[in-house]
């Protein structure tokens, strides 16, 4: 077994230890394994299942967001953002993700507008 697998093992196991370890954290860190071994898709999984177990943390929202922007899904990461925004106003990393987001989305728009020739 690798560390990685060892380290999804060892986070199942504490999440069937009820009360031991807060849930949303076991399911975090089973997303960022996740993402190491370029499995996007368990590592949003592990990410839905935090919110739905602690939809207070703006952590957590953050840390969907990231992986859904990794996935290409910026609409759905900026609001993710958004939201870790709103339930931790001084958590600065997803301030600083969405206004930077928003401004490269706006000049990717104006530019691809701009720089595409008229088709009638």
């Amino acid at each position: 077994m690798g560390a990685y697998e060892k380290a999804l093992a060892d986070f199942d196991t504490a999440l069937a230890t009820n009360g031991l370890f807060q849930p949303q954290n076991a399911h975090i860190h089973k997303s960022v394994v996740y993402e190491k071994l370029k499995d996007l898709d368990k590592a949003l999984g592990e990410l839905d299942k935090a919110v739905k177990v602690m939809p207070g943390d703006g952590t957590t929202y953050f840390n969907r967001g990231r992986v859904l922007a990794l996935r290409g899904r910026t609409d759905d990461a900026l609001a993710d953002y958004t939201k870790a925004i709103k339930l931790d106003p001084d958590f600065a990393a997803p301030t600083a993700i969405a206004a930077t987001s928003t401004r490269t989305t706006k000049t990717m728009t104006r530019r691809s507008r701009t720089s595409m020739p008229p088709y009638v």
